[in-house]
Order: structure tokens, then C-alpha cells, then sequence
């Protein structure tokens, strides 16, 4: 923890998950809490709120009013979806289900006011995409299950999961005006892609392949020819 707070003071941004047993660090409640692990955003104490020091913080169980604290501090809440899928089968039996309630709250923390950025947490997860935007669609494993989806209230719309894998990324790393989006000026990196994700079973999106990868206005791996 002490190595944030000048990081931030010399305008790095910092992306971490940093954890404390220490119950209220000045003054700040903690943001999350993981059997009763508290994450606080240093963001809040750093002398220097320009554009390079905003924190990231990878987020998959919040305290009662957790979310809304990260809209208020302006902590982006960094989110890997299939984290939900891979943790479902055991996650009511660690948390317990009164804790549940706040964890995993993808569209509840959306509607709190919260930045999102979408990611993979590779290597812990598989970094394949499609994997990621099926969970966060779904709520369901590769295998289908639960029927239903898991917590199917958290889901989202396809849309805001595409948009938090671009935009959302794009935003957090301070690249929001050149990258995330298809737009004149932006820069033309791309891919293209065999099926059509809002058109698909939303069962099915995991199955998507990509066709060929353009970065800069040019095509720079293409399934055709393995290059």
C-alpha cells in the first residue's frame, strides 16, 4: 500500500488489487470487502487528481453502498466477467448468501453510476474475448449452466457488454478519444469476425472466431492465410 500513494503523487496511474485488514486507513471506508479484506481507493488521498491518477480496482464482491463509493471517488471498477461463471459454484458457500447480494453486481454497478472496464484478468482466466461477453450476457458457463443464468438479474444487454470491452477499456486507460470506438479520427483497429454477436443465440457467443485482425487502417492477421 505505502508505494501507491507516491505513484499517484508522480501521476501514474495505478491498477492493482490492494488489500488491508486494517479497519478505516484516514479516515476512508473501504470500497470492497473480501471476507473481511478491505480495499481502499488511495485515489482519494493523493495530493495530485490529474488525469494520469486515477486507480483501478479489480472488483468482484462490494461492502453495502460499495458501488456508489466508486462513482463518488472516481474509482474505475476494472471487471472480468467470466470471473462470475468460473466462481458460481462456490462462491454461496464462501460468502455466504446475504453477502452474495453485492457480489458479481455487473448491472448493479452499472446503475450506481460506476466507470466500468471490461477485461479478462488473463492469465488467471482465459483471454479469449468471446468467453468474456458470453458470461456477462449469459451469466451461464460454456456448458450452458445454470439454466437461467446465474444471479440473472446482473446481466447485460449485449450492447453494454461490447461497449465495456472498447469504450470502457478504452476509457480507463486514458485512450478514449482514439481508441474503443469506429469513429473518423479514431484509429482503424479493428477485427472482423465470423458471426454477427447481436444476432447469434446469446448461448452461442462464446463460439465466435475471429476472422482477420487490422491495427492502424491495416490488416495484419488474416484466418485465411495464418498470418
Amino acid at each position: 500500500i505505502p508505494v501507491i500513494q507516491p505513484s499517484q503523487t508522480a501521476c501514474f496511474q495505478c491498477s492493482s488489487n490492494i488489500l488491508s485488514t486494517v479497519p478505516r486507513v484516514d479516515g476512508l471506508t473501504p470500497v470492497m470487502v473480501h471476507d473481511g479484506v478491505a480495499l481502499y481507493p488511495w485515489a482519494t488521498v493523493s495530493p495530485m487528481m490529474t488525469w494520469m491518477s486515477q486507480f483501478q480496482a479489480d472488483i468482484r464482491l462490494a461492502t453495502p453502498g460499495g458501488f456508489e463509493r466508486f462513482a463518488t471517488l472516481g474509482v474505475i471498477a476494472s471487471v472480468q466477467p467470466t470471473h462470475a461463471t468460473s466462481d458460481k459454484n462456490m462462491a454461496g458457500d464462501r460468502l455466504g448468501e446475504a453477502r452474495l447480494a453485492g457480489a458479481y453486481a455487473w448491472q448493479s454497478l452499472l446503475d450506481s453510476g460506476a466507470r466500468v472496464a471490461f477485461g479478462s484478468d488473463f492469465p488467471v482466466e482465459d483471454p479469449n474475448p468471446f468467453f468474456g461477453l458470453h458470461a456477462a450476457v449469459t451469466r451461464q458457463d460454456r456448458e450452458g449452466e445454470p439454466p437461467g443464468g446465474w444471479r440473472p438479474a446482473e446481466k447485460l444487454d449485449r450492447a453494454t457488454a461490447l461497449s465495456l470491452f472498447t469504450e470502457g477499456a478504452a476509457w480507463a486507460m486514458h485512450a478514449e478519444a482514439r481508441l474503443g470506438r469506429l469513429l473518423p479520427g479514431y484509429a482503424a483497429d479493428f477485427i472482423l469476425v465470423r458471426d454477427d454477436p447481436f444476432a447469434v443465440p446469446a448461448g452461442d457467443l462464446w463460439r465466435n472466431a475471429v476472422l482477420a485482425t487490422w491495427m492502424d487502417g491495416r490488416e495484419v492477421w488474416s484466418a485465411n492465410s495464418g498470418e
